[in-house]
């Protein structure tokens, strides 16, 4: 039997304690809009595994272009110890901009708290890709990346000139080969890097030589978007979770599947904890 297709992304679940904070912070920083709200079902939060978010109220953002998946931020429990980039799961998002040196400048003083500065991508001979890394409203790791370039085998949207939506998953791996292979085996995804890399935010929250490297890979799914799986280091540790609810910072990631008869959708529990929601058509 054929494997199905995964991708695009919809969008990323991240969890926060003060809801109308967060949405503001990304209407008014980002430029999204609000595209839905309303509170979590309970058949959700049971698929989630977080049964205590059923009921939750939500607000999905994204952006004006309606390019990229949005952000759903859900109410909830963030622990005092959680900190971006020192976790396993769901390590980030990240969004296209046309231009990230000007959007550090904007965002200074804005809950978008800049982690590592704008700075080409390492480990490429010609400048493609050129990225910051922020903390959001709640802890949540995002990353802001500017396309220079075509950037082969990946096949990359062309930012439309304001801020588009999500259009990469980052994974942090306890087991890099394990996550990937849990997806390659359930989808027809395609293998499109795998290489050594100074990932400075990981060196950054784990207090390592900036020249460290460590081993990520990509795969691409359709229409423009991918998910990264970063190797972290032995440090990381399962994501600190209140009991019965979701975990902080990017708690699921809703994908589409192809063709929509393929699977049911529904939500599947992968390695190191990962939510991953799953909406035919």
């Amino acid at each position: 039997m054929s494997r199905p297709f995964l991708g695009p992304i919809r969008h990323a679940t991240v969890v926060t304690p003060r809801l109308d904070a967060s949405a503001q912070a990304y209407r008014r920083w980002l430029g999204y809009l609000t595209q839905d709200e309303g509170r979590v079902p309970g058949a959700l939060a049971a698929a989630w595994r977080a049964p205590r978010s059923a009921g939750a109220p939500y607000v999905v953002v994204g952006p004006a272009s309606g390019i990229g998946g949005g952000v759903r931020l859900v109410e909830g429990r963030v622990p005092h110890d959680y900190r971006p980039a020192r976790t396993l799961g769901w390590a980030g998002i990240e969004i296209c901009v046309p231009d990230v040196d000007g959007l550090a400048r904007r965002l200074d003083g804005s809950p978008f708290r800049t982690l590592v500065p704008p700075a080409a991508l390492a480990g490429l001979s010609r400048p493609a890709l050129r990225a910051m890394q922020c903390a959001g409203p709640s802890g949540e790791l995002v990353y802001f990346t500017e396309i220079l370039a075509p950037l082969p085998p990946f096949d990359l949207p062309r930012c439309s000139g304001d801020i588009d939506g999500v259009f990469i998953a980052v994974v942090a791996a306890a087991d890099l080969e394990t996550t990937r292979g849990w997806f390659e085996e359930r989808f027809d995804v395609v293998r499109a890097s795998d290489r050594q890399v100074a990932v400075q935010v990981i060196n950054k929250a784990f207090e390592l030589p900036a020249d460290m490297l460590h081993r990520i890979s990509s795969l691409q799914l359709l229409d423009q978007t991918a998910i990264e799986h970063d190797q972290y280091p032995r440090q990381a540790v399962p994501r600190p979770t209140v009991p019965g609810h979701l975990p902080p910072g990017v708690a699921s990631v809703a994908l589409g599947v192809r063709p929509a008869d393929a699977i049911a959708s529904g939500v599947l529990i992968g390695p190191d904890g990962l939510r991953v929601e799953l909406l035919s058509g």
